[in-house]
């Protein structure tokens, strides 16, 4: 029950209007109920943003851009690996991955470096081996540590 501020007689909170004198009932959706209302929505809206949040953490993006490179490193170096013959041919096909901006995530130092490590294996290992020995290094210094 509320006091009507027109004609000071009681009513119900819910009607619409005073019975008596007929002054609107401002309470019914008060500044107090818009509040309650707006802040429900906002905390609503924090919950549902944590949760998204919680479905695509940092650790996931990095762990997918770390699988990329992984990816596109033993691809490299089975790509030189085949392509070559000896050390030198290593070399030359190399260069020419860098100049044709094969791997584009690797960078130049990268494929220089995956370039060397195919030159020195060639003779030793097949293509599959080599890819499978860089694909190994990479998981393994790209694998998250503990804090």
């Amino acid at each position: 029950m509320i006091t009507c501020p027109e004609c000071q007689k009681e009513h119900s909170n819910d009607a619409k209007a005073c019975p008596n004198c007929g002054a609107r009932n401002r309470n019914r959706w008060g500044f107090g109920k818009k509040l309650g209302v707006f802040v429900g929505v906002l905390i609503a809206l924090f919950i549902a943003f944590l949760a998204i949040g919680a479905f695509t953490p940092e650790s996931a993006v990095q762990s997918s851009v770390a699988s990329d490179l992984c990816s596109q490193s033993t691809e490299a170096a089975h790509y030189i690996a085949a392509k070559s013959a000896s050390p030198a041919d290593a070399n030359r096909v190399t260069r020419d991955v860098i100049a044709d901006q094969k791997y584009p995530l690797l960078g130049d130092k990268v494929v220089a470096s995956i370039g060397m490590m195919v030159a020195v294996s060639l003779g030793r290992s097949t293509p599959d081996e080599i890819a499978k020995g860089v694909h190994d290094r990479c998981v393994n210094s790209t694998a998250p540590t503990a804090p």
